[in-house]
């Protein structure tokens, strides 16, 4: 952006003595010079106010005063859709939704699938590309209207908010599994067993997993990666950090599960089943007539442990 000239309109306002050469050097050049710089710094100022026109150094400042957590790939129209929508995210708090859509937002930008299971074996679903529909991003498909957006139903007239169209999207669900198919411990951990506020989060895909940890290739000590994700260990503070801002007060986050099938953890299976817990998750392996065996499917990684 081209700085203000306004030295030459203060220049073509000053009393005629005070357009001689040195005069001009002195005024023009000099002092009125320093009022563009001043005026220039005040309009930027005034605009960093506006996520739209704020320029990019100034997003993470108005996130972080509107409390909207930026994931690491997330890209400048986002962010900036993201903190003008910030009330959308706020009134959730605490709300499984709320939580699923700042957790897929996070994920930018292949915003995967999100899931969450309660231990009473509610289970909610927010299904992918749902946070860039919703926000209504360059290259997605904005959320339907309601049916009284149409005018089919009252108020006729009004306009929805993005979460109300969210729900009724069919993008977002929750059902409850009885009998409850949701075990994550209670084998392993039986002292937690009536804990009904545990939960655990599900990312399907996103990241791409390590390989196996006995080929060598998991290092604890690189700086750019996490043990089990290719992914850096920063990456999953923020995402705990997101799960404190996000969760409501009286429940736990135990785990974030990333999976690479999109068939796992599916609400409708019944217990047993080899894609949910089976109650021993709890451990990293269990002795089964004497032969030590893993607790959880090989192809998943779990992040269960708040860096606090």
């Amino acid at each position: 952006m081209a700085i203000r000239q306004n030295r030459h309109i203060l220049g073509s306002i000053t009393p005629p003595w005070l357009r001689g050469e040195n005069a001009k050097s002195f005024l023009n050049e000099g002092i009125y010079t320093i009022y563009d710089i001043d005026s220039e710094l005040w309009w930027q100022s005034l605009i960093s106010r506006w996520p739209t026109h704020a320029p990019v150094d100034a997003l993470p400042y108005l996130a972080a005063d509107k409390g909207v957590i930026s994931g690491p790939a997330e890209n400048t129209e986002a962010k900036r859709a993201r903190i003008r929508g910030w009330l959308n995210e706020a009134v959730l708090a605490g709300l499984p939704l709320g939580y699923m859509i700042a957790l897929q937002a996070y994920c930018a930008p292949t915003y995967p699938r999100i899931r969450i299971a309660t231990k009473r074996s509610a289970w909610y679903t927010l299904e992918a590309n749902a946070v860039p529909r919703m926000l209504e991003l360059t290259g997605y498909t904005p959320l339907p209207q309601c049916p009284y957006e149409l005018g089919s139903q009252w108020p006729i007239g009004q306009v929805a908010s993005p979460i109300e169209r969210l729900r009724t999207s069919g993008l977002y669900s929750r059902f409850k599994a009885s009998p409850a198919n949701f075990d994550l411990d209670s084998i392993s951990n039986p002292e937690r067993a009536n804990c009904w506020w545990d939960c655990v989060a599900f990312i399907y895909g996103h990241y791409e997993a390590q390989g196996a940890y006995d080929n060598a290739s998991w290092l604890w000590d690189d700086p750019n990666e996490s043990v089990g994700l290719d992914e850096p260990y920063g990456t999953f503070t923020a995402m705990w950090y997101l799960s404190e801002k996000r969760r409501s007060a009286k429940s736990v986050m135990r785990a974030i599960v990333w999976t690479p099938n999109e068939s796992d953890f599916n609400p409708l299976a019944s217990s047993p089943d080899p894609g949910l817990p089976d109650g021993r998750w709890g451990w990293s392996g269990y002795d089964d007539g004497g032969v030590l065996r893993p607790t959880r499917k090989p192809d998943v990684r779990v992040i269960d442990e708040y860096p606090r």
